[in-house]
């Protein structure tokens, strides 16, 4: 299994050794219960709207299954709902596995499953003890609203399903106006996934639209590792980026609308993304080489001194120089004025395309002396924002264009005999 964020599904025992599956999937059952290796066709065409190699949300990436259900009539047969049966350690099987998943890396727990319209109290306190968890909820398929026992908590995301058109189908669940905060929907109707075998079929519920969500949250937390352990961000993400459907805004039919995984990836990526900082070469240290050429030495955030940055003065005002080695700038400074315009990239990820980020900067300081042991300062600053870039995914585009802020501090100082 790769080193990376995981995504667990609590389901039927999967088929591992599908070819959309094979080397990036482990299916785990309690063989207390089940003695014997069972495959079934609901839980392997669930991972593979995961993570098939071909047919999958997030093609290629890990996958854990916990087997909540023995079958007992082959892998499309009737089946025991395993999962309020307790272990040895007096947890029930659900809890367990969730509790592995944890230890295994397993960031998102997908559950593909439920009691019709009603969320249970049991349920719900499961998913409060295990706070640091994301869990992608099936809404049901009764074509009803749902209720709960009580507050859904926040690490749940809860989800519909739409039909090729982005209609909510006729069978689909929905949260009401109780519950239309924690709601988001997914493709669910004749989707196309593996088969218990080495082949493929379509099928329809809000069970293959869960897995298209969780999905989404696995490449989140593998693009943006801390995020891993934030379900509450996560969930944030997940439903104010999605696709606005039905009646304006947020609405007791289709909650926050189409889960958009683009929009998802992209707005993460920005709210990730910090402008480069300038620190005023009064505060920076530096060793001139010669006449134009110097090095230096900028303190980072704990204060400390980095390894020394160049610096190249054109001009005794106009220079060109490193931020932190990677950032090139231009500074232009005089009398205590200070303006800085800097070119960045954003690391490269994949299938999204990163423009140049321009960034500017101005500050101005200057100190009088009042009498012999008082000084007034006067510091003005507009940090560095940016003022031009963007990301691209498909027709997604995110610009990182901000609004300049500003901060101006006086400062006395003086001592006393």
């Amino acid at each position: 299994m790769k080193s990376q964020a995981l995504v667990g599904i609590m389901d039927g025992p999967i088929n591992c050794n599908h070819k959309e599956l094979r080397g990036h999937c482990v299916s785990l059952r309690w063989e207390e219960m089940v003695p014997t290796k069972q495959v079934s066709l609901h839980g392997t065409h669930v991972a593979g709207i995961v993570s098939g190699k071909t047919k999958g949300i997030y093609k290629n990436s890990g996958v854990v299954g916990y087997q909540l259900f023995k079958m007992l009539g082959g892998p499309r047969g009737n089946y025991i709902w395993l999962g309020d049966m307790k272990t040895h350690t007096g947890k029930t099987l659900e809890e367990e596995a969730i509790i592995d998943g944890k230890l295994r890396g397993v960031t998102v727990m997908s559950q593909s499953y439920g009691n019709g319209p009603w969320v249970p109290a049991s349920t719900i306190a499961l998913w409060s003890r295990h706070r640091t968890m994301t869990f992608v909820r099936a809404g049901g398929n009764d074509g009803s609203y749902i209720i709960a026992d009580a507050a859904i908590p926040d690490n749940v995301i809860l989800v519909g399903a739409v039909n090729k058109n982005n209609k909510i189908t006729s069978w689909s669940n929905a949260p009401g106006e109780e519950y239309k905060y924690h709601w988001v929907m997914a493709p669910g109707q004749s989707i196309l996934s593996a088969d218990e075998n080495n082949g493929y079929i379509h099928m329809s519920g809000t069970s293959m639209s869960t897995p298209y969500v969780s999905g989404i949250v696995g490449e989140l937390h593998d693009r943006y590792p801390q995020y891993r352990h934030n379900p509450v961000a996560t969930k944030r993400i997940i439903l104010t980026t999605a696709t606005d459907l039905g009646a304006p805004g947020v609405d007791k039919l289709y909650g926050y609308g189409l889960v958009n995984r683009n929009r998802a990836v992209l707005t993460l990526g920005k709210i990730t993304y910090t402008p480069p900082v300038v620190v005023p070469d009064r505060q920076a240290p530096q060793v001139q080489v010669s006449d134009r050429f110097a090095l230096q030495f900028v303190p980072g955030p704990d204060g400390t001194l980095d390894v020394p940055n160049m610096k190249y003065s054109f001009t005794p005002e106009f220079s060109f120089k490193y931020l932190d080695w990677e950032t090139p700038a231009l500074s232009f400074q005089k009398k205590g004025f200070n303006f800085t315009m800097a070119y960045s990239r954003v690391e490269d990820q994949p299938e999204v395309y990163y423009t140049p980020m321009l960034s500017a900067g101005v500050s101005y300081f200057k100190e009088w002396d009042v009498s012999k042991k008082t000084q007034l300062a006067f510091d003005a600053e507009i940090p560095m924002f940016t003022f031009k870039g963007e990301s691209r995914w498909d027709k997604e585009v995110m610009s990182y264009r901000e609004d300049p802020t500003f901060q101006l501090m006086l400062k006395w100082k003086g001592t006393f005999n």
